[in-house]
């Protein structure tokens, strides 16, 4: 005889990353303005995307920008004439073959600038589901 019992009570843990993070491909042309608090600036492909986060990358380290307090990013999408900002730090970054990798944390100062954020990341997902349909046949 097989007898089963449930348990008394369930522990449920909260999921620790609620957003999307869209692999964004590099054909698709979206780039990342990096403005430092001084005015300087440079463009980086974006490799991929969330609301709160972006990572992108350098051909060359870029000296102590992991050590500035905040900097505003703009990320643009020519093709589509979408364009979303927010201030950012760097969290971390690696050195890989390509270029070094930066991971940068977005905050928002409005309300405009998250929704133009999910609005991208919406347009974005969809080119990203498309891609896998072709590639996969689905």
């Amino acid at each position: 005889m097989i007898k089963l019992s449930y348990p008394k009570a369930l522990d449920i843990e909260k999921q620790k990353r609620t957003d999307i993070r869209v692999p964004i491909d590099p054909s698709w042309g979206v780039i990342v303005k990096v403005i430092y608090p001084a005015g300087m600036s440079f463009l980086g492909p974006v490799i991929n995307l969330s609301k709160n986060g972006i990572c992108f990358v350098c051909q060359t380290p870029i000296a102590n920008i992991d050590k500035l307090p905040s900097m505003k990013l703009i990320v643009i999408w020519e093709d589509k004439k979408m364009k979303a900002q927010g201030d950012a730090e760097i969290l971390s970054y690696h050195i890989q073959e390509g270029g070094v990798y930066y991971y940068a944390r977005f905050w928002f100062e409005s309300s405009a600038d998250v929704r133009s954020v999910q609005k991208m990341l919406s347009s974005l997902q969809k080119n990203y589901q498309a891609k896998r349909a072709a590639l996969f046949g689905l």
